[in-house]
């Protein structure tokens, strides 16, 4: 037998690394693309994308409401404007598959940025899309422009 030669049922040592190093890149390539994707779903990654547009003192007064759709159910948003600013936002109804309560926190960041953009919540994404798309239809009917969602 040849210095080189492997005896059958033999197993070659290079052949064992390829698997745990492919196996490795690969689940770095997950990684950074499962990264990307949720960066994309954050408010600061889509208003620097333009995903949706912010109406800053462009509201009549009053209280507003929209409801927000999501694959686990719906939840409705009631926006109060007061000289033209939000003045509050609540969940007035929800009506999704999980609790949410998870969402909780997501009202006053309204108010704060003066906007429908709001953090994406782990664990209940879905639900603080539905009610960021709830608030953007309730600022929608408030608009001084009158345009419908």
């Amino acid at each position: 037998m040849s210095r080189h030669a492997v005896p059958v049922g033999a197993h070659d040592s290079r052949s064992r690394t390829r698997l745990p190093v492919f196996a490795l890149c690969a689940g770095v390539l997950v990684l950074a693309s499962s990264y990307a994707l949720g960066y994309a779903r954050t408010a600061g990654a889509r208003a620097a994308l333009g995903t949706r547009p912010i109406h800053h003192d462009v509201y009549r007064d009053g209280t507003f409401t929209g409801w927000g759709d999501s694959y686990h159910g719906r939840v409705q948003a009631t926006v109060v404007i007061r000289r033209g600013r939000i003045a509050s936002a609540v969940i007035a109804t929800c009506r999704m598959r999980y609790p949410c309560s998870m969402i909780q926190a997501l009202p006053p960041q309204v108010v704060a940025r003066q906007s429908a953009l709001v953090d994406v919540v782990s664990g209940a994404s879905q639900s603080a899309e539905a009610f960021s798309m709830a608030v953007d239809r309730a600022l929608a009917l408030a608009a001084r422009t009158g345009r419908e969602p």
